[in-house]
């Protein structure tokens, strides 16, 4: 799902219209509208988001850049700038994507049971995370001291 795609599930589950989102990400309607068809009608060419943009659109949406550039397809083109060039803000933005693009290589590696774990467990409240993250250590704390894993 690219990130228009995204922003579109978002606004329909929220019932926010394109203008109250645009005013939260502090985007025009008008670009908003550009993301969700992945298409700019005066460049005739798909949209290419900056980093920038999906930093708005994560705080918007109460995400992290991080979870949010996790749920759009690893084939969504993000325009990036050169580091020279960028204010503080936007070389930890930097960093933070680099991070998130080891993270991204990482979960290549996971299999189908284990990427549909991660995805419901992102779905818990907080707490139920507490709950979940204690009842694994309790397990690798039993099987690692009767030696099964």
């Amino acid at each position: 799902m690219f990130l228009g795609e995204f922003i579109t599930v978002y606004r329909k589950k929220n019932k926010i219209t394109l203008q109250e989102f645009a005013d939260k990400c502090k985007l025009s309607k008008g670009y908003i509208a550009m993301l969700e068809k992945n298409y700019n009608p005066k460049t005739k060419t798909k949209i290419v988001p900056s980093l920038e943009t999906f930093a708005k659109v994560a705080q918007a949406m109460g995400l992290s850049i991080e979870d949010l550039m996790a749920e759009v397809d690893e084939n969504q083109p993000v325009a990036l700038q050169e580091l020279s060039s960028l204010n503080n803000n936007e070389v930890d933005l930097h960093r933070q994507l680099k991070m998130l693009q080891k993270r991204l290589q990482e979960a290549d590696s996971y299999t189908d049971e284990e990427k549909a774990f991660i995805k419901k467990y992102r779905q818990l409240s907080p707490g139920r995370k507490t709950d979940i993250q204690t009842l694994m250590d309790v397990y690798i704390s039993q099987s690692s001291s009767s030696g099964t894993l």
